[in-house]
């Protein structure tokens, strides 16, 4: 986690209202690593999101959630963007097995604290991803 620690995104949300069209504007702001994957993993496409677009340097994801619609923009160097693209890659191609064990050892391995644990919001996320066979193939890379 220590080598993502400096790594920053913009971050922007813009929200609407189905059927009138109304719009609540765009909230934008600076978000660290942690941040920006917690909210990408956990909200967006937590709440059943859809990715609108990827490049490089940008992540665009579509939520609905009732009568609200949020567009959520990621942006940063193709650097920086790298850990969140692999940890969104995994979570659209979700599918297969792998032990719980062996991705947690790996999510420590890419995001632990020094002393061996992980953040709470990373093992929650990471147990959706313990039976997709694109995290078997990632374990079995390394």
């Amino acid at each position: 986690m220590e080598e993502y620690s400096n790594y920053t995104y913009v971050y922007s949300n813009e929200r609407r209202e189905v059927g009138s069209g109304y719009n609540y504007g765009v909230v934008e702001g600076l978000r660290s690593f942690e941040d920006a994957l917690c909210s990408l993993i956990k909200y967006e496409m937590g709440y059943g999101g859809q990715v609108r677009e990827v490049t490089p340097t940008k992540i665009v994801v579509q939520t609905r959630v009732l009568s609200k619609i949020d567009i959520v923009t990621v942006e940063s160097s193709e650097e920086e963007m790298v850990p969140l693209l692999v940890a969104l890659h995994l979570w659209v191609e979700a599918a297969g097995r792998v032990t719980v064990e062996a991705w947690h050892e790996r999510l420590v391995q890419m995001f632990g604290n020094p002393d061996g644990t992980i953040r709470p919001c990373f093992a929650a996320w990471g147990a959706a991803f313990a039976k997709t066979d694109l995290v078997h193939q990632i374990l079995n890379s390394q």
